[in-house]
């Protein structure tokens, strides 16, 4: 979809530009007096058509690009969550290093955790990817009088996400900083994790 955004930007532009020489030499040739009214006319007439259809070709990019920007998720990784005796069984696997954790946690549901940098949205719209850092697992309770706590550290807290999260937004370019999480109760069917401009989204 990207490609066919950057196509069809290419040839709007390229049918306006045509357009704007037409109607500079017509111009040019009529103030010369080597063609009359009619033919100027004419000219002008051609110009529209080939705006128009310029307009038409870029608006329909922008429409692409739009509609890219908006599907799509990115695959960072994939979590199998198993109901035991004892509690859960998880076990994630990163799509970026091919890394494979596999630990145990207590609760009801598991939860993915980690931080999320979002660049301002004419970056976005130039395809700048959002960054992000998946750090923990933790286990979750259905009961919100569980005082029991589980987490797996699957990276030690990198000490540049605090300064971003406290400061991140002073800076021109970044739209916003923070903390991200998703849950779900475990299944015998592997979740895919998918980073988006809004966090983590689990599919099955």
């Amino acid at each position: 979809m990207d490609k066919f955004a950057q196509n069809t930007a290419m040839i709007g532009l390229g049918l306006g530009l045509l357009a704007l020489i037409i109607l500079v030499a017509s111009i040019a040739l009529k103030v010369k007096k080597k063609i009359g009214l009619g033919s100027l006319w004419s000219a002008f007439l051609f110009f529209l058509i080939l705006l128009l259809a310029g307009a038409s070709m870029f608006s329909l990019s922008l429409f692409a690009r739009t509609y890219s920007l908006l599907n799509n998720d990115k695959l960072i990784g994939t979590v199998t969550a198993l109901k035991t005796e004892s509690g859960l069984q998880i076990s994630y696997t990163d799509e970026s290093t091919g890394a494979k954790h596999v630990f145990p946690l207590a609760g009801d549901q598991w939860m993915i955790q980690g931080y999320i940098l979002r660049w301002k949205p004419f970056l976005r719209f130039l395809g700048a990817r959002p960054y992000y850092r998946v750090t923990r697992f933790s286990g979750r309770w259905e009961s919100a009088d569980s005082t029991t706590v589980c987490n797996y550290q699957l990276v030690k807290e990198p000490g540049y996400w605090g300064t971003l999260l406290r400061y991140g937004q002073k800076y021109p370019l970044i739209d916003a900083v923070q903390g991200i999480a998703a849950f779900q109760y475990p299944d015998t069917t592997a979740y895919a994790v998918y980073i988006t401009d809004a966090g983590f989204v689990l599919k099955k």
